[in-house]
Formats: C-alpha cells, structure tokens, sequence
C-alpha cells in the first residue's frame, strides 16, 4: 500500500530548512555622511574588509566578521575619530 505521507514530511523539511538554517549577517557599514575618510580603519581590519570608495571607505559585509575572535571590540570603531560613524548592520 503506497502513503502519500512522505511527500507532506519532505515540504515541511525545505520548509523547516529554509527558515532555520538562515545565515546572519554579522557585520558593520560606515555611515557616509558621517564618514571623513580619514583611513585609520583599514589598517586595523584583521580581515581586510575595509576598502577606499568612491568618496568614502567601505565595509565589505561579505567578509566583516566585527573582529570576532580576534578582537574585543572591533578594531574600526576603536579608531575611528567620529563617533557613531561606524554601526552594525540591521537585522
């Protein structure tokens, strides 16, 4: 006798996949208006995700890991000379 059970289960499984094992973006952007390109951030990125724009610096979110692991705080914000300038993504 065929069940038409397995079809139901493996729908809920892509569906159960596809909300669970969403990735989070963990990284920070510079604010460009608040940006003075001064370049003190890129040397300190241990991941070199920092890059000079157009106009201002960017944060390649790709790779921005918020000096997790390496780093208390990180390293970009510590430097920075304007406050608030440097935030995390929202979620």
């Amino acid at each position: 006798m065929t069940s038409n059970r397995s079809r139901p289960r493996r729908k809920f499984r892509r569906l159960f996949k596809r909300n669970v094992y969403k990735e989070a973006v963990m990284a920070l952007y510079i604010v460009a208006d608040e940006c003075i390109s001064c370049g003190d951030c890129e040397p300190v990125c241990p991941t070199n995700s920092i890059t000079e724009g157009k106009i201002v610096f960017e944060i390649d979110k790709k790779t921005c890991t918020e000096c997790e692991g390496d780093f208390d705080k990180p390293q970009c914000v510590r430097v920075c000379p304007v406050d608030n300038c440097i935030l995390p993504l929202p979620a």
